[in-house]
């Protein structure tokens, strides 16, 4: 059987369970320095052309109206 889930808290809890930078160890925040590049990696393995033309042809006024128009249609899904 499993445990039941506690209910919501509308303020978060405190105590020991919780976690403060001093209890963390050197290991947990430091990142290691001098690393060695092991390989150069080619671009073209992981980019993807498709989007370079979007992206050059990108046109803030085209995506305001975009915008625009999406909130005209659908107006109900909008907070006031």
């Amino acid at each position: 059987m499993t445990e039941p889930i506690p209910p919501r808290r509308i303020a978060p809890q405190t105590g020991p369970h919780l976690w403060s930078g001093a209890a963390l160890s050197p290991a947990d925040w430091m990142l290691p320095l001098g690393g060695e590049i092991q390989a150069e990696i080619d671009p073209a393995t992981f980019l993807d052309g498709s989007f370079i033309e979007a992206a050059n042809a990108y046109n803030d006024s085209d995506l305001r109206k975009t915008v625009a128009d999406w909130k005209e249609a659908h107006k109900d899904l909008l907070m006031q």
